[in-house]
């Protein structure tokens, strides 16, 4: 599926507020029947709910109830996607659906006025994508709820959990790190901070387009080496940081106001900015711990990120990062790794 055209300056923007507030909002718990009063809808764009959520109940496969945690409605085994799993968009807002072809993806009802809409189109806009650090799930697709023009429905990725899937080699796991450094990098930049919470959660999923029964995601042997593409799936909870580096779309002017008053702030590292480092780092170190021979060559950089008064920001350590990895050797990048 092609990525959405860009959208006009204003909506990628225009939602932002630069500030250091959390841009958290009160979100919708969206149930059963509103998903079934947005299955022929969804279906005329292309998008077909399973049919738990068809409208007519002759329709729907039998034995079917709700659970009363509305995320983990587990269909029978008679129900079609009977091996469902949650979308790792973990949003109140979000349900599966597959696509014309076959595919899974994610669809949002978000309200137009939602800041994580705002940052997920401006990411989104094609000249942005093409940067490779940008790790921000990207909208596919979106239109309008012709019942209620305020409510936006967002197509994305359909993701799962990068920690629930088995990575078999040290190779495997320092690629998911260095991906997850890139998007800390790109966010920072942009002035985003607060992106990755806590040691125990990554905040990054997997892209997939199909399930297999047990729940994982198709794909070819690890020993190969297959790049698979990790994304940040919400942004709920980041923080907008005025710093010198505009963001995409800003205007010459805009772009040397925001220069002045970063200059006149002082130094653009916060201590957002460090939490993320830290608690990527905490988890990183984590892993070491149980790989040490494998592992140990990253302890100096994960030393400084954690106990250093002046760490490395995120550019430095993702530069450093790769220099570790690409002197590893063979033997030790092929290594089973334990990330228990």
């Amino acid at each position: 599926m092609d990525l959405m055209k860009e959208p006009p300056q204003s909506q990628c923007i225009g939602s932002l507020i630069p500030s250091d507030r959390c841009l958290t909002q009160t979100e919708r718990l969206l149930d059963d029947e509103y998903w079934r009063g947005q299955y022929n809808f969804l279906l005329s764009k292309g998008y077909r709910l399973r049919s738990y959520f068809h409208p007519e109940p002759s329709s729907r496969s039998p034995e079917v109830s709700s659970a009363s945690n509305s995320w983990f409605r587990e269909p029978s085994a008679d129900c079609d996607l009977s091996w469902w799993r949650p979308p790792f968009v973990w949003s109140p807002d979000a349900m599966d659906a597959t696509d014309s072809v076959g595919s899974l993806v994610t669809i949002r009802s978000m309200q137009s006025d939602n800041i994580e809409l705002g940052l997920l189109r401006r990411f989104s806009r094609l000249s942005i994508r093409a940067d490779g650090y940008n790790h921000c799930i990207p909208i596919t697709e979106e239109f309008s709820d012709p019942a209620d023009p305020s409510v936006i429905f967002v197509v994305t990725p359909y993701l799962v959990k990068a920690r629930s899937q088995k990575l078999l080699r040290i190779d495997d796991f320092t690629e998911l790190c260095e991906q997850i450094l890139e998007g800390i990098t790109f966010f920072h930049e942009q002035g985003i901070t607060n992106v990755f919470l806590t040691q125990y959660d990554l905040p990054v999923g997997l892209e997939t387009g199909a399930l297999n029964p047990r729940g994982n995601y198709f794909r070819p042997n690890f020993y190969f080496n297959w790049y698979r593409r990790y994304y940040f799936s919400r942004l709920n909870e980041c923080q907008h940081e005025v710093t010198g580096i505009a963001p995409a779309g800003d205007s010459s002017k805009e772009r040397e106001t925001r220069q002045l008053k970063a200059q006149s702030e002082g130094p653009a590292e916060t201590n957002s900015k460090r939490r993320d480092l830290q608690n990527f780092a905490a988890y990183v170190d984590h892993a070491r711990q149980l790989n040490r021979w494998t592992l140990s060559c990253f302890e100096d950089l994960l030393k400084r990120m954690l106990e250093d008064d002046y760490p490395p920001d995120a550019k430095v350590a993702l530069k450093e990062w790769i220099e570790v990895r690409d002197n590893m050797s063979w033997l030790k990048k092929g290594w089973w790794v334990n990330t228990s």
